[in-house]
């Protein structure tokens, strides 16, 4: 390596080191950012000064430089909105392509969906109000002897022939 060791005084500076990757590095940060952002400081110098000079003068009319700076005002705007009408275009095409390939169950999943969505509203409800969960109890209890009263009756249809028991 090229580079210097650092000096034992503390008060010395440091050499920057002369490898050619670190050469390389300073010369590409020169043209690749300092270079970009001075050439659009003197761009923006320029027209800051031009605009200066054609306001303060009394050979053009103050409008015509108000309507220049509205346009390049509008610029940026106009650009961002291109950007975003093309995202939204790109989205409300692929969401287009995607319901063409989705299945149609996906209508039955969102009905399930929205059951457990309104189930947990009704947790979230009766965990607020523990009194509310007695009603519940009651439909659950009728649930289960309908349940049981269902199976008595298919096991009495069914008859001791197939191996049931009453």
């Amino acid at each position: 390596m090229n580079s210097t060791p650092p000096s034992t005084t503390p008060a010395a500076p440091r050499p920057k080191p002369q490898h050619p990757s670190y050469r390389a590095h300073r010369k590409q940060a020169f043209w690749q950012i300092l270079l970009p952002m001075i050439l659009a400081a003197l761009v923006m110098l320029c027209l800051f000064v031009t605009l200066y000079f054609g306001v303060t003068r009394g050979s053009s009319s103050l409008t015509k430089w108000a309507e220049i700076s509205t346009i390049w005002l509008t610029i940026p705007v106009g650009i961002g909105a291109l950007i975003m009408l093309a995202v939204l275009t790109a989205v409300v095409y692929g969401l287009g392509r995607a319901l063409g390939v989705i299945p149609r169950y996906t209508v039955i999943v969102q009905k399930y969906a929205w059951d457990v969505s309104d189930g947990a509203k009704e947790v979230d409800r009766v965990s607020h109000r523990p009194r509310l969960i007695f009603p519940w109890i009651r439909k659950f209890a009728l649930w289960i002897r309908e349940r049981q009263k269902e199976a008595r009756q298919r096991a009495a249809e069914a008859g001791p022939e197939k191996g049931q028991i009453p």
